[in-house]
């Protein structure tokens, strides 16, 4: 292979690898990044991000406050500016371990549901599917079955490839759903097992006794 074509196979690797750090992850963020939600990998973050944003331009919204186990509650991204990728989850305040609660449903066009746990059907997190501009996106959290506590949603949101935000929280949502408390088993009371009858059983028996007694009373009388 001659230099020249040693040179042209160099800047045609540059090439390829330029053009998959600027396409990065279109239809969606890799499992490998469910724990952390940071999109470095294919990403690289540009200072134009606070220089040119002072302010967070995006709102995670949600339609209610409260949950019990298994409400749905709407969760809506939007932005004061278009966005092309974006991630969501639901994590508890009770400790952030980096596990996704709940599940999601009815994701809006332009996105998906996903699985950041071992089940491939967990759907616990929420993302883009395409790399289309967005001005905002909506779909439904299902509450786990169980008490979790009061949790929060967390969204990174991707505007392009190195400008992109990261730990934006929605409002606190409460658990006011039953709260399981074990308590110990009642004691049981012995209780008086009345006869059943009564006066009336025992007037009777007393009535066919007697008509017995007079029944033998006569045979005697008659030998």
């Amino acid at each position: 292979m001659s230099i020249v074509e040693m040179l042209q196979f160099i800047l045609t690797l540059l090439y390829i690898q330029r053009v998959s750090v600027v396409v990065g992850f279109p239809s969606g963020p890799p499992t490998k990044a469910c724990a952390s939600m940071s999109p470095h990998e294919g990403h690289r973050k540009s200072l134009v991000t606070r220089q040119s944003y002072p302010r967070v331009p995006f709102s995670l919204l949600v339609n209610n406050r409260t949950y019990v186990p298994g409400q749905h509650i709407q969760v809506i991204l939007t932005g004061d500016i278009n966005f092309k990728g974006f991630f969501v989850q639901a994590r508890s305040m009770e400790g952030d371990s980096g596990v996704p609660l709940g599940r999601f449903i009815n994701p809006h066009v332009g996105s998906k549901v996903m699985s950041c746990s071992l089940s491939p059907t967990a759907a616990n997190a929420w993302s883009h599917m395409d790399k289309y501009h967005k001005s905002d996106t909506t779909a439904t959290w299902v509450a786990p079955p169980s008490n979790e506590g009061n949790i929060f949603f967390r969204a990174t949101v991707v505007k392009e490839k190195s400008i992109y935000w990261e730990n934006i929280f929605s409002d606190i949502v409460h658990y006011t759903g039953p709260i399981y408390q074990p308590t110990e088993p009642p004691e049981l009371e012995p209780k008086n097992v009345p006869c059943t009858g009564g006066p009336r059983l025992a007037a009777s028996i007393t009535t066919s006794m007697m008509r017995v007694i007079v029944a033998l009373a006569l045979i005697i009388l008659m030998f």
